[in-house]
């Protein structure tokens, strides 16, 4: 996988650790066929989910109905994404 997509969440407690693990399961399910969500990261007020994929165009798209459901109106609009080439 060429480029790994990095969605970041303040999260402060365990609820928002719970509601953001349930949004990484949606997005293995939503992007199974473009993309590879590679695990997550929780600490420092922060959570990350990361994704990898060939297609970052295609990917890129797909999250945003999954973003706006799962996560909560707060962290939702206070997300960040950024793209990063990897080198494998």
């Amino acid at each position: 996988m060429k480029y790994q997509l990095v969605l970041q969440f303040p999260a402060n407690s365990m609820e928002d650790f719970d509601r953001l693990v349930s949004l990484q399961d949606t997005l293995i399910e939503e992007l199974n066929e473009v993309a590879t969500v590679d695990g997550h990261d929780f600490g420092l007020g922060k959570l990350n989910i990361f994704v990898l994929t060939d297609d970052p165009a295609t990917v890129f798209g797909k999250p945003t109905e999954s973003l706006s459901t799962k996560a909560s109106p707060t962290s939702c609009s206070r997300h960040t994404a950024k793209w990063t080439a990897r080198t494998t």
